[in-house]
């Protein structure tokens, strides 16, 4: 329930007492997952680890490999937001790896692909953020992809910037691709 983190926790929380009577294992992970999620909004990064991992064995298990890369990337955002970012990276690269497995769509590894360019990018590591950012790009189209490609053309900008390329950053910054 977008916004409404409160109550979402306390729905998933009975459904999750619900779902500890049940034998399905999908529905406690779901459970776990919903409750992660509220974690995560309300900025109890600490619970929504602790959810996430909860929710992992089924998460992982499944033949559905898109489940694990959404696994792993919720957790790559929370290790990223308590800057701890070798984890982060770890949990990335796993999302790469399950949407390869998974067949993802080309925006989902354009995500992939800047989630790990915004952690090189922290680490001052603009070679690889560049490297990571610039390969997102041809993933996304100019004519569905406008707000990921807005971002992408934003952080490129900022990074040339900070590569002090400014010829480079006037380019994503001002003029953009169209």
């Amino acid at each position: 329930m977008l916004g409404r983190h409160t109550e979402s926790q306390q729905l998933a929380t009975e459904a999750l007492r619900k779902a500890d009577q049940d034998i399905s294992a999908q529905y406690r992970s779901t459970c776990h997952f919903a409750l992660a999620q509220s974690a995560k909004w309300q900025g109890n990064n600490k619970e929504a680890i602790r959810q996430f991992q909860l929710a992992a064995p089924y998460m992982l298990a499944h033949k559905n490999r898109k489940k694990a890369a959404a696994l792993n990337q919720n957790l790559g955002l929370i290790y990223e937001s308590e800057q701890l970012y070798p984890q982060a990276i770890a949990h990335f690269e796993a999302t790469l790896r399950f949407d390869r497995l998974a067949n993802s769509a080309p925006q989902e590894f354009a995500m992939d692909y800047q989630s790990l360019a915004g952690i090189y990018a922290r680490q001052n590591r603009l070679p690889l953020a560049l490297a990571y950012y610039k390969k997102s790009e041809p993933m996304l189209s100019p004519d569905t992809d406008i707000h990921q490609l807005t971002n992408l053309y934003g952080n490129l900008g900022n990074l040339y910037k900070e590569m002090a390329h400014l010829d480079s950053s006037l380019y994503y910054c001002v003029f953009r691709p169209k």
